[in-house]
């Protein structure tokens, strides 16, 4: 799961004290959520199109 890779990165920068990469980080897990997001988003779409026969 890369979210929970994510995480656990942001936790690790957290425990440095780096604000700067734990903000960078949350941006990244920002950006994978949009992302899967997206692709559920996209999913849908794709089956509904596909359950109507248009």
């Amino acid at each position: 799961m890369a979210v929970a890779g994510t995480i656990g990165a942001m936790q690790g920068m957290a425990a440095q004290g780096s604000a700067g990469a734990l903000g960078a980080a949350q941006a990244t897990l920002q950006l994978s959520l949009a992302g899967a997001l997206a692709n559920v988003v996209k999913g849908m779409g794709q089956a509904v199109q596909s359950g109507t026969g248009h």
